[in-house]
């Protein structure tokens, strides 16, 4: 449900407080009338809408959320418990009205722009021999690194998926095909899926099938690099126009100064300016691959502003997100015909004079290309 205008005009017309609760679906969770009455209630599914949930949760669920409504926070309840749950619901309830909780804004994120790092690709491989988990773009740039860094090729024996998408992408098995970013992961595994199933006129990607959300950046992201992914292999030039929209839309309605918004602003809680690094660095990754294709220095610089604002986060998802774009920008090679390429520094580019084309120079063949690669 969306926390809307006209929710919140309610809940102040009524001098009801907010009460956001982030849990999946079927959370049994009854509050009773004598406590109900004095609240709000709106329940979140927070994969469908994650922009609620970085700017009102800590990441934790089942979460409880108390707002007014000027959206100041009162205070966030963790917990499976749904006694405990109630019986602390009430008195931060009571401890509000009596005047014991100050209440806080949400505060924006805007972290300042950074120089991406240009070991990143190092650290990640560090960090997975230590033995962290890795989500699927971890494991798409093991797998390319290890092609031109065959002493590496250890890693691919202790990867360890991070959630369900990276165990589909490193084993196989089944997605759900609800969300636009599981059919967009099966494309860019290289098996069939539909990301233009939710995919609007305009460029926006709607999160969910039937759902109410649609412009997150992460979702338009996946789905426009998807679109490049079946380009690589197939050539139709409807999916290369359909990766333009979606940089249309971005451009348009998540672009800001310092990189880009997680989500169009559509209510009083998405105007809360928030730049999300991992969004950001996978826009970086799908507007690097636009650049190979169309050679637009715009598009290069749009690249390189979500780098820079993806690179104020230290967290290894990020980092491999960080690493895979920098690869693109820096180290891409180029194709002049549609195939089948494990290695994610590889686009197809039709303009191209020659079979392959890694720092201005021409190969006949990619094993000819990482014979003469270098870091």
């Amino acid at each position: 449900m969306m926390i809307t205008e006209r929710v919140i005009e309610d809940a102040r017309f009524y001098g009801k407080l907010i009460v956001a609760v982030f849990s999946d679906e079927g959370f049994p969770l009854n509050i009773p009338d004598s406590l109900s009455k004095r609240l709000t209630v709106i329940p979140v599914n927070p994969e469908e809408h994650p922009e609620y949930l970085v700017r009102l949760t800590r990441g934790i669920i089942p979460a409880i959320t108390v707002m007014t409504p000027s959206l100041e926070i009162v205070g966030i309840i963790e917990s499976a418990n749904t006694s405990y749950i109630v019986s602390s619901l009430r008195e931060l309830v009571d401890n509000f009205v009596r005047g014991n909780v100050r209440p806080y804004k949400i505060s924006p994120y805007v972290p300042e722009p950074q120089d991406p790092p240009q070991d990143a690709s190092y650290e990640v491989i560090s960090k997975i021999l230590d033995g962290y988990p890795a989500d699927f773009r971890t494991i798409e740039l093991v797998r390319t690194f290890v092609t031109t860094h065959k002493e590496y090729e250890k890693v691919l024996k202790v990867l360890k998926p991070l959630d369900d998408i990276a165990s589909f992408y490193l084993e196989g098995g089944t997605l759900n095909d609800d969300f636009a970013v599981y059919e967009a992961v099966k494309v860019i595994k290289g098996e069939r899926g539909m990301p233009e199933a939710f995919l609007g006129e305009d460029g926006r990607v709607l999160r969910r099938r039937g759902g109410e959300n649609w412009g997150l950046l992460v979702d338009e992201a996946l789905v426009g690099f998807s679109f490049l992914s079946r380009y690589l292999r197939e050539g139709t030039d409807e999916d290369l126009e359909r990766a333009k929209r979606i940089f249309s839309f971005v451009r348009t309605h998540l672009e800001t100064e310092r990189g880009y918004r997680d989500s169009v602003p559509r209510d009083p809680l998405t105007r809360v300016e928030f730049l999300e690094p991992l969004a950001n660095s996978e826009l970086a990754i799908f507007l690097s691959a636009l650049w190979q294709v169309t050679q637009s220095e715009t598009v290069r610089e749009k690249s390189l502003k979500a780098l820079r604002c993806a690179s104020s986060s230290q967290s290894l998802p990020v980092k491999a997100r960080i690493a895979l774009a920098t690869l693109r920008l820096e180290k891409g090679i180029l194709v002049n015909k549609p195939g089948r390429f494990e290695d994610s520094r590889v686009m197809l580019n039709k303009s191209l004079d020659c079979n392959f084309k890694y720092s201005g120079k021409c190969y006949d063949t990619l094993e000819a290309v990482y014979e003469e690669y270098s870091d």
